[in-house]
């Protein structure tokens, strides 16, 4: 296969498999970014750039955001935020503190900056179209 996928034909007994023959024009891939407990980082900006998928922690509402920095998290907003800058298609939101019983304020606060925001919940289908 690795010679079809360089665009070789290869005989298979009496046969010639073009790969031309099996393969589509080239496509461009998805990207997942994945970023665990961190307050705004510029490496993370770097790394998402253009990912078709962020997902980021928003442990806190902006109201306390300087607090949670001082933690190492980031608010919802800040996501939001850094999702905006490296131009991503989705943000998924994790890692949300348990003062808040209900997390769709957060959601709601990082949507107002990032509209393709999400927040993430056990067992959420998400499907990833093919560019």
């Amino acid at each position: 296969f690795a010679r079809l996928e360089a665009g070789e034909a290869v005989h298979v007994g009496n046969q010639v498999i073009y790969a031309a023959d099996l393969q589509g024009p080239p496509r461009p891939g998805r990207s997942i970014v994945y970023s665990g407990d961190t307050s705004p980082c510029e490496e993370i900006r770097r790394l998402a750039h253009r990912a078709t998928l962020l997902i980021h922690e928003a442990t806190t509402s902006s109201d306390i955001e300087a607090e949670a920095n001082k933690w190492g998290h980031s608010s919802a907003r800040q996501a939001a935020q850094l999702a905006t800058e490296a131009e991503v298609e989705t943000l998924f939101l994790t890692h949300f503190s348990s003062r808040y019983k209900e997390v769709e304020p957060l959601e709601t606060e990082a949507r107002v900056v990032f509209p393709s925001s999400q927040a993430a919940r056990d067992l959420l289908d998400h499907l990833i179209r093919q560019p």
